[in-house]
């Protein structure tokens, strides 16, 4: 298995909602805050953060 930088995605009803609770536990983001993401036809609202160790978590609204 390679070594490569992995990102864990969790989904959540309200990413607005998710991004207010992240910012009041002072957590490290690295998206701008809520943003959409376009894929290919489908765009979805999705958030980026860093845990304590650094790891990637991208927050999509579903």
């Amino acid at each position: 298995m390679g070594h490569g930088r992995q990102r864990q995605v969790l989904l959540t009803p309200g990413a607005k909602a998710a991004a207010r609770e992240l910012q009041a536990g002072k957590v490290n983001f690295v998206s701008s805050g809520v943003v959409m993401n376009q894929t290919g036809q489908m765009g979805f609202k999705a958030l980026l953060v860093r845990d304590p160790d650094g790891h990637a978590i991208e927050i999509e609204e579903k």
